[in-house]
């Protein structure tokens, strides 16, 4: 006779976590939230993941920079420094004129999106951070 004993300790935590992270949007909407305000802080060190356009060189002169969309640094805070929740999605948004400005590329300049879309490997990547917090009871 061979006895096989399971011991349910591990599953009944991970399935738990698993189903109070489901009870509880705001906290997985949260979660995406932080996710996104990195996704911008990056963009913005990446000058978009290295598809802005530089700064022509009189623009350069001009504000004493070369980093692209950022003067003051409103556009970046605004994009990066905070999420809303409604209901069951979380935002990111600006009414800020410059932000409208560069991502229709408007009086001759280049277009720039500053806040583009995220690839879908990295909203699977975060799908993947997601449910590992979850099973974990981290999400």
């Amino acid at each position: 006779m061979i006895d096989v004993d399971v011991d349910l300790v591990d599953a009944d935590r991970m399935f738990g976590g698993l189903l109070d992270g489901l009870d509880n949007p705001d906290r997985l909407l949260a979660f995406f939230g932080e996710k996104v305000l990195e996704h911008e802080r990056l963009m913005f060190a990446t000058r978009g993941g290295g598809t802005w356009a530089a700064l022509d060189p009189d623009t350069v002169a001009e504000k004493g920079s070369t980093r692209v969309l950022v003067d003051t640094g409103g556009l970046l805070d605004a994009l990066s420094g905070r999420y809303r929740i409604a209901g069951e999605s979380v935002s990111v948004t600006t009414n800020d004129v410059a932000a409208i400005m560069a991502q229709r590329g408007v009086r001759g300049a280049p277009v720039r999106d500053p806040a583009p879309e995220p690839s879908p490997s990295v909203v699977r990547g975060w799908g993947e951070d997601l449910l590992d917090g979850l099973i974990g009871g981290v999400g």
